[in-house]
């Protein structure tokens, strides 16, 4: 009796660690978070959704009543699968024949060229760290301009989930000519070094990029874009 007493207890408790292990083995699993498949800036094959706009996408700008500046925004609806989601755009660019940019002494008035999302969608970007004067130091954000062929993974820097219902910088372009911040660059589009340059981006823990085509970086027009599945 002694016996088969110890033997029931025996199995009870060797189904009671099984099933603590399985238990935090299962927990383990649901907790891993898969790193997201890197993708290379102009290429895509059977593992990416991939788009080409029939006309690129160019802004339509219409200068302001005073002759200062050009402005135009616009929505580009991207998508992936059965989801679409929005990329908002924004160009602005100075006249520079405009007597109040010639007259003007400060750094005031700025040609700019930016993106928005919402915030599942976030933007690989670039640091520009500058001298401000007396010691001090400011940091500026912008997307960052991938180039042909060049990786765009996990590694790279992201805007944060809660940034991204704030405007992103692909490139400032201060009036007067900037000088007065030192190691100021105005972002990586301002000076492009090929005539294409591509938006990485993250959606849903999918990579992805946009191809821009930037031969005229004040007319800049949106070419194709890919995003792995």
């Amino acid at each position: 009796m002694k016996s088969q007493v110890f033997h029931t207890l025996l199995i009870l408790a060797l189904f009671g660690v099984n099933s603590l292990i399985s238990s935090c083995s299962k927990t383990n699993d649901d907790e891993i978070i898969k790193t997201p498949t890197p993708i290379i800036a102009g290429w895509h094959d059977t593992t990416d959704y991939f788009y080409q706009f029939p006309t690129p996408i160019s802004l339509n700008l219409v200068m302001d009543n005073s002759m200062l500046f050009s402005f135009a925004q616009d929505t580009i609806s991207l998508q992936f699968d059965n989801d679409n989601f929005d990329l908002f755009v924004r160009l602005q660019v100075i006249n520079p024949d405009s007597l109040i940019v010639i007259m003007q002494n400060e750094i005031l008035i700025v040609s700019c060229f930016q993106v928005l999302s919402n915030e599942s969608l976030r933007f690989a970007v670039d640091y520009n760290n500058c001298g401000i004067g007396h010691g001090q130091y400011t940091t500026f954000t912008y997307v960052k301009a991938f180039n042909y062929n060049e990786a765009i993974s996990s590694n790279s820097n992201w805007t944060a989930n809660n940034n991204n219902e704030k405007w992103q910088n692909l490139y400032e372009y201060p009036t007067p000519p900037d000088g007065l911040i030192s190691g100021f660059t105005g972002g990586p589009w301002k000076h492009p070094t090929s005539n294409f340059h591509y938006i990485g981006f993250s959606y849903q823990n999918h990579l992805g990029w946009i191809k821009l085509d930037v031969s005229n970086i004040h007319n800049p027009k949106f070419v194709s874009y890919a995003i792995k599945k």
